[in-house]
C-alpha cells in the first residue's frame, strides 16, 4: 500500500552522519540519490534537513560546523516552491544557515533557487568558461579567478 516501500523504515543517526575525523581534514557523508523521482529527492532531503536543524540549533558552535552541498538545489529550494514540503525546506535551509551550517547550493540557473534562499547567501560563483570563474562576495566587489588544473587523479 505505500508509494515507496523501506524509503521511511527507523531514523537516521544524523550525529554520526555530519560527525568528524577528530583530523584537520573533514568527512563526507554522501545520500546516493540518484535513480529515485524528484518526490522521492524531496522527501529525503526534507528529512535530512530538518534533521540536521534539530542536531544542532541550541547547540554551542565549537568544533567544525558542518557544510551541507545540495547539487540540483531547484528540486528542494526550487523558485516554485511546487509543494509544501519544498516551501518548508526554504525555511529550514535559512534556519541552518543562521544556526552555523554552512551550504553550497548547485544549479545551472541562479534564478531557479528561491529568492529566500539566495538573498541569504555569503557568495555566489559562477563557471563563466572552462576554468574562469567569477566570484562575488556579499557587500563586497566581484572578482575573476582562474581555476588551475588538480594536481591529482582522483575521481
Amino acid at each position: 500500500s505505500q508509494r515507496y516501500p523501506g524509503l521511511f523504515e527507523g531514523k537516521n543517526d544524523y550525529a554520526n552522519i555530519v560527525a568528524g575525523t577528530g583530523k584537520s581534514i573533514g568527512r563526507a557523508a554522501i545520500i546516493d540519490l540518484s535513480g529515485v523521482d524528484d518526490r522521492v529527492k524531496l522527501l529525503v532531503g526534507h528529512n535530512i534537513f530538518n534533521g540536521l536543524l534539530k542536531q544542532f540549533k541550541g547547540k554551542d558552535k565549537t568544533g567544525k560546523p558542518p557544510v551541507l552541498i545540495v547539487p540540483h538545489a531547484k528540486i528542494f529550494v526550487g523558485a516554485e516552491k511546487a509543494s509544501v514540503i519544498s516551501a518548508e525546506s526554504i525555511i529550514v535551509i535559512s534556519e541552518l544557515g543562521k544556526i552555523g551550517v554552512g551550504y553550497a547550493l548547485e544549479e545551472e540557473n541562479a534564478l531557479d533557487i528561491a529568492k529566500e534562499v539566495a538573498n541569504s547567501t555569503e557568495a555566489k560563483i559562477t563557471i563563466i568558461k572552462e576554468n574562469d570563474i567569477s566570484v562575488q562576495l556579499k557587500g563586497r566587489q566581484s572578482y575573476r579567478v582562474f581555476v588551475r588544473p588538480t594536481l591529482s587523479r582522483a575521481s
